[in-house]
Protein backbone atom coordinates (compact mmCIF):
# COMPACT_ATOMS: atom_id res chain seq x y z
CA UNK A 1 0.00 0.00 0.00
CA UNK A 2 0.80 3.50 -0.65
CA UNK A 3 -0.66 4.61 2.50
CA UNK A 4 1.02 4.30 5.88
CA UNK A 5 1.20 5.45 9.39
CA UNK A 6 4.05 6.10 11.41
CA UNK A 7 4.50 7.17 15.22
CA UNK A 8 7.53 8.77 17.19
CA UNK A 9 8.46 9.44 20.65
CA UNK A 10 11.32 12.20 21.10
CA UNK A 11 12.87 13.67 23.92
CA UNK A 12 15.47 16.43 23.91
CA UNK A 13 17.39 18.59 26.46
CA UNK A 14 19.16 21.75 24.97
CA UNK A 15 19.71 25.54 25.58
CA UNK A 16 19.52 28.50 23.89
CA UNK A 17 20.90 31.68 23.42
CA UNK A 18 18.30 34.64 23.40
CA UNK A 19 19.37 37.97 21.29
CA UNK A 20 18.09 41.54 21.09
CA UNK A 21 17.00 43.19 17.51
CA UNK A 22 20.49 44.21 17.06
CA UNK A 23 21.81 40.66 17.16
CA UNK A 24 23.82 41.04 20.88
CA UNK A 25 23.32 38.12 23.49
CA UNK A 26 21.06 39.09 25.86
CA UNK A 27 19.98 35.59 27.72
CA UNK A 28 20.22 31.96 28.10
CA UNK A 29 17.24 29.62 27.95
CA UNK A 30 17.29 26.41 28.67
CA UNK A 31 14.59 23.44 27.38
CA UNK A 32 13.22 20.16 27.78
CA UNK A 33 10.57 18.88 25.62
CA UNK A 34 8.60 15.69 25.75
CA UNK A 35 6.53 15.05 22.61
CA UNK A 36 4.41 11.81 20.94
CA UNK A 37 3.97 12.26 17.32
CA UNK A 38 1.39 10.71 14.55
CA UNK A 39 1.65 10.75 10.94
CA UNK A 40 -0.71 9.60 7.85
CA UNK A 41 0.45 10.17 4.76
CA UNK A 42 0.89 8.54 0.90
CA UNK A 43 4.04 8.19 -0.57
CA UNK A 44 4.17 8.65 -4.53
CA UNK A 45 6.05 5.96 -5.99
CA UNK A 46 10.04 7.06 -4.78
CA UNK A 47 9.69 10.53 -5.53
CA UNK A 48 7.24 12.34 -2.84
CA UNK A 49 5.62 12.02 -0.12
CA UNK A 50 2.17 13.74 1.38
CA UNK A 51 1.75 13.59 5.21
CA UNK A 52 -0.35 15.04 7.79
CA UNK A 53 1.02 15.05 11.68
CA UNK A 54 -0.42 15.89 14.70
CA UNK A 55 2.55 16.17 17.23
CA UNK A 56 1.96 16.33 21.43
CA UNK A 57 4.46 18.21 22.96
CA UNK A 58 5.09 19.45 26.54
CA UNK A 59 8.36 21.78 26.64
CA UNK A 60 10.01 23.61 30.06
CA UNK A 61 11.48 26.23 30.27
CA UNK A 62 14.10 28.20 32.58
CA UNK A 63 16.21 31.26 32.01
CA UNK A 64 19.97 30.11 33.46
CA UNK A 65 21.03 33.18 32.45
CA UNK A 66 21.38 35.14 34.13
CA UNK A 67 19.51 32.82 36.49
CA UNK A 68 15.95 33.15 37.19
CA UNK A 69 14.70 30.02 39.44
CA UNK A 70 11.56 30.10 37.62
CA UNK A 71 10.24 27.22 35.24
CA UNK A 72 7.48 27.42 32.62
CA UNK A 73 5.53 24.01 31.46
CA UNK A 74 3.67 24.55 28.26
CA UNK A 75 2.03 21.84 26.78
CA UNK A 76 0.77 21.70 23.18
CA UNK A 77 -0.33 20.69 20.16
CA UNK A 78 0.66 21.02 16.81
CA UNK A 79 -0.94 20.00 13.05
CA UNK A 80 1.17 19.83 10.00
CA UNK A 81 0.29 19.30 6.69
CA UNK A 82 4.04 18.62 4.22
CA UNK A 83 4.70 17.88 0.64
CA UNK A 84 8.04 16.43 -0.37
CA UNK A 85 9.97 15.72 -3.24
CA UNK A 86 12.89 14.05 -2.73
CA UNK A 87 15.43 12.54 -5.73
CA UNK A 88 18.70 13.20 -4.15
CA UNK A 89 21.24 10.74 -4.53
CA UNK A 90 22.71 11.41 -0.88
CA UNK A 91 21.70 13.56 2.53
CA UNK A 92 25.07 14.46 3.22
CA UNK A 93 26.26 16.09 0.16
CA UNK A 94 23.96 15.55 -2.87
CA UNK A 95 25.45 15.55 -6.41
CA UNK A 96 22.45 15.01 -8.39
CA UNK A 97 18.53 15.34 -8.05
CA UNK A 98 15.99 17.71 -6.60
CA UNK A 99 14.21 18.46 -2.95
CA UNK A 100 11.32 20.24 -2.35
CA UNK A 101 9.67 20.76 0.49
CA UNK A 102 6.26 23.15 1.60
CA UNK A 103 5.07 22.84 4.70
CA UNK A 104 2.16 24.68 6.79
CA UNK A 105 2.24 23.91 10.60
CA UNK A 106 -0.90 25.22 12.95
CA UNK A 107 -0.87 24.86 16.59
CA UNK A 108 -4.39 23.39 17.91
CA UNK A 109 -3.95 24.07 21.37
CA UNK A 110 -1.80 26.46 23.82
CA UNK A 111 -2.11 29.22 22.21
CA UNK A 112 -2.96 31.04 24.80
CA UNK A 113 -3.22 35.40 25.43
CA UNK A 114 -6.52 35.57 22.47
CA UNK A 115 -4.08 37.02 20.11
CA UNK A 116 -3.62 35.26 16.40
CA UNK A 117 -3.17 31.70 16.08
CA UNK A 118 0.48 30.87 15.73
CA UNK A 119 1.03 29.30 12.22
CA UNK A 120 3.92 28.67 10.13
CA UNK A 121 4.25 28.25 6.43
CA UNK A 122 7.48 27.25 4.97
CA UNK A 123 8.88 26.35 1.26
CA UNK A 124 12.28 24.34 0.87
CA UNK A 125 14.23 24.13 -2.70
CA UNK A 126 17.19 22.70 -3.33
CA UNK A 127 19.03 21.65 -6.66
CA UNK A 128 22.29 19.48 -6.72
CA UNK A 129 24.73 19.35 -9.82
CA UNK A 130 28.02 17.89 -10.63
CA UNK A 131 30.35 18.95 -13.66
CA UNK A 132 33.77 16.75 -13.20
CA UNK A 133 35.13 16.44 -9.83
CA UNK A 134 33.25 19.72 -8.97
CA UNK A 135 30.09 19.45 -7.29
CA UNK A 136 27.26 21.49 -5.53
CA UNK A 137 23.63 22.44 -5.04
CA UNK A 138 21.13 26.02 -4.94
CA UNK A 139 19.16 26.28 -2.08
CA UNK A 140 16.50 28.49 -1.20
CA UNK A 141 14.40 28.86 1.90
CA UNK A 142 11.41 31.32 2.94
CA UNK A 143 9.53 31.06 6.21
CA UNK A 144 6.07 32.93 7.23
CA UNK A 145 5.08 32.90 11.14
CA UNK A 146 1.84 34.17 12.26
CA UNK A 147 1.56 34.71 16.10
CA UNK A 148 4.22 34.38 18.66
CA UNK A 149 5.90 31.63 16.59
CA UNK A 150 9.58 33.19 15.24
CA UNK A 151 12.39 31.25 12.20
CA UNK A 152 15.58 31.54 12.95
CA UNK A 153 18.94 31.78 10.96
CA UNK A 154 22.44 31.68 11.93
CA UNK A 155 25.03 28.84 11.84
CA UNK A 156 26.64 26.80 9.40
CA UNK A 157 25.17 26.82 6.01
CA UNK A 158 22.46 29.17 7.07
CA UNK A 159 24.50 32.32 7.60
CA UNK A 160 27.63 30.89 8.11
CA UNK A 161 29.78 32.75 11.07
CA UNK A 162 27.09 34.01 12.41
CA UNK A 163 25.87 32.34 16.08
CA UNK A 164 23.46 29.54 15.41
CA UNK A 165 19.82 31.15 15.79
CA UNK A 166 20.76 34.67 16.49
CA UNK A 167 18.56 36.26 13.69
CA UNK A 168 15.11 35.79 14.49
CA UNK A 169 11.89 37.55 12.90
CA UNK A 170 8.37 36.51 11.90
CA UNK A 171 9.35 35.99 8.25
CA UNK A 172 12.93 34.69 7.15
CA UNK A 173 14.64 33.78 3.83
CA UNK A 174 17.73 32.25 2.85
CA UNK A 175 19.24 31.72 -0.27
CA UNK A 176 22.43 30.05 -1.02
CA UNK A 177 25.02 27.98 -3.38
CA UNK A 178 27.87 25.70 -2.51
CA UNK A 179 30.87 24.31 -4.65
CA UNK A 180 33.28 21.51 -3.81
CA UNK A 181 36.10 20.18 -5.66
CA UNK A 182 37.11 16.14 -5.21
CA UNK A 183 40.30 16.15 -3.73
CA UNK A 184 40.41 12.61 -1.89
CA UNK A 185 38.26 9.18 -0.97
CA UNK A 186 37.60 7.48 2.34
CA UNK A 187 35.86 4.07 2.91
CA UNK A 188 31.84 4.77 2.29
CA UNK A 189 31.72 3.84 6.15
CA UNK A 190 33.77 6.93 7.33
CA UNK A 191 32.03 9.58 4.46
CA UNK A 192 33.34 8.58 1.24
CA UNK A 193 34.48 11.32 -1.11
CA UNK A 194 36.56 14.33 0.89
CA UNK A 195 35.93 17.76 -0.53
CA UNK A 196 37.32 21.35 -0.34
CA UNK A 197 34.42 23.72 -1.35
CA UNK A 198 33.14 27.40 -0.51
CA UNK A 199 29.86 29.04 0.23
CA UNK A 200 28.03 32.12 -0.88
CA UNK A 201 25.12 33.10 1.47
CA UNK A 202 22.29 35.64 1.45
CA UNK A 203 19.86 36.16 4.12
CA UNK A 204 17.74 37.84 6.48
CA UNK A 205 14.80 38.11 8.58
CA UNK A 206 12.07 40.56 8.27
CA UNK A 207 8.33 41.65 9.29
CA UNK A 208 5.38 43.81 8.90
CA UNK A 209 7.50 46.57 10.85
CA UNK A 210 10.91 45.46 9.73
CA UNK A 211 11.40 45.92 5.56
CA UNK A 212 13.64 43.01 4.29
CA UNK A 213 17.36 44.01 4.11
CA UNK A 214 20.06 41.05 3.04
Amino acid sequence: SQWYAATGFEYGSSAFDAFNPSGFRQARVGYKARSASLALGRQFGNWGDLRYTVVRQSVTAQQTVPHDPTLTTEKINVGALSFTVDSLDTVAFPTRGTLFTAELQRRMTGAGGGGPVPTRQAVQALKAFSAGSWAGHLYGEWARNQGEAQSALGGFLRLSGTTNDSIMGSRTALGRVVMARRIGAMPTALGGDVRLGFSIETGAAYGPDKPLKV
